[in-house]
């Protein structure tokens, strides 16, 4: 059971690394294009709170507020970097359902939550380097 919630999220991440790089390369308005990514990035956490069994109203707010903050990075990126704007708002999305996965793993401690971290933001200066 594990095991399929992690390639059910990596087939999710997938999909919305693939969705991005399409909206940003036709040139879909961003505005539009951050409407789409907000209703996939929510149906992702959605689901990855449906295979945990936790869709409290709790838990639906911090779905909200997770989709939120992947297309404000969406969207910022976009206005700063407009072709890496799908890789960092992956990168996001990825760290977000890293961190709940752990967290509903059962771990508490900050230590356990440092190499996610630290995955993050090597990859977003790899993405920013090039």
């Amino acid at each position: 059971e594990r095991v399929t919630r992690y390639i059910y999220d990596f087939i999710n991440i997938v999909i919305y690394f693939i969705i991005a790089s399409i909206l940003v390369r036709i040139g879909l308005d961003k505005y539009i294009g951050s409407v789409i990514l907000f209703v996939f990035s929510f149906f992702t956490f959605y689901y990855m709170l449906a295979s945990h069994r936790k869709l409290d109203s709790y838990h639906l707010v911090l779905a909200f507020m997770s989709s939120i903050l992947v297309t404000a990075a969406f969207l910022l990126s976009y206005l700063l970097l407009s072709m890496n704007a799908a890789a960092i708002s992956t990168v996001v999305l990825y760290t977000l359902i890293s961190l709940i996965n752990l967290r509903f793993s059962g771990y508490r401690k900050v230590e356990e939550y440092i190499p996610t971290i630290m995955y993050a933001l090597m990859a977003i200066i790899l993405i920013l380097s090039l």
